[in-house]
């Protein structure tokens, strides 16, 4: 009789493949699921986290680098201040050398008066040794005089008030006259006879008589010529060496040798109208 051969083995193997299978096909379906979840929920999440956490650190760049843009400005205004107040030095201790004057520097910090009586009260006064009737200058020209004088601070009349008055010497013709504010026509050189010889573009300086401004200040320069006929005095309009609108720094003329200033020639002028310094106000 014959054996047959035995499948059980083969069967057994068959059965455990199959069920190895379903396990592994139940684990699967068991965890798929949660990898949708995860995938679909929680990884835009994290992905926002992760944006949001990016944003913040380059806006926080972005701010440091704000910062040391705005402090590179400021370093950089500075810097450039700096070196307008280099220059200004330069400039002034060239004037000082060139005209020999003993220099208070004041600083402006309140203005006062209207367009026709302009005046500025500065940092300095009494204590500092300043007294009324003091030149004020800066290293382009004249700017007024000192009138009130308290402890800490002074009163400076400007030469855009009505009542200072200079007297004023033309540099190449030595023709003498008034310089005077005219508001609203401006800066005027009055006195000046008709026949005179004066033209546009000449330049205009104190002339030191009347021992209030000393000679050979910068005022500014002729810009128009009227001459009408019958009358006796030219009219002469003149450009101020001195932007009123942009002073800050000034400097009292605490003593000045107007002898050795005389380099103009300023007190041997050629035609003379009423030249006096009134500085303290009235006519001359």
């Amino acid at each position: 009789m014959r054996l047959r051969p035995s499948y059980h083995p083969l069967i057994y193997a068959f059965v455990l493949v199959v069920l190895l299978g379903g396990l592994v096909l139940a684990q699967r379906s068991s965890y798929a699921p949660v990898s949708l979840f995860a995938d679909r929920v929680l990884a835009p999440v994290e992905r926002g986290i992760d944006f949001v956490r990016r944003f913040a650190a380059i806006q926080k760049q972005n701010e440091e680098l704000r910062l040391l843009a705005t402090h590179f400005a400021i370093e950089n205004f500075y810097l450039k201040e700096y070196g307008y107040e280099n220059q200004r030095l330069r400039r002034l201790l060239q004037f000082r050398e060139e005209n020999r004057f003993e220099l208070l520097p004041v600083r402006v910090i309140a203005r006062t008066g209207g367009r026709s009586a302009e005046s500025w009260r500065v940092d300095k006064g009494e204590r500092q040794q300043i007294r009324p009737g003091l030149a004020v200058v800066t290293y382009r020209g004249l700017v007024g005089v000192t009138d009130e004088v308290y402890p800490g601070s002074s009163i400076v009349r400007t030469l855009r008030n009505q009542d200072v008055r200079v007297s004023a010497v033309g540099q190449r013709s030595r023709v003498v006259g008034i310089l005077a504010w005219r508001y609203p026509g401006g800066f005027r050189l009055l006195d000046v006879p008709s026949h005179a010889d004066l033209a546009a573009g000449d330049r205009i300086v104190s002339s030191g008589l009347g021992g209030v401004f000393p000679p050979g200040l910068p005022l500014g320069h002729v810009r128009e010529v009227k001459r009408t006929r019958g009358q006796v005095f030219l009219d002469v309009a003149i450009e101020p060496d001195v932007d009123f609108s942009l002073l800050e720094e000034l400097y009292v003329v605490e003593s000045a040798d107007f002898d050795s200033l005389d380099v103009l020639g300023a007190h041997d002028p050629v035609v003379t109208g009423a030249p006096v310094d009134t500085a303290a106000g009235g006519a001359p």
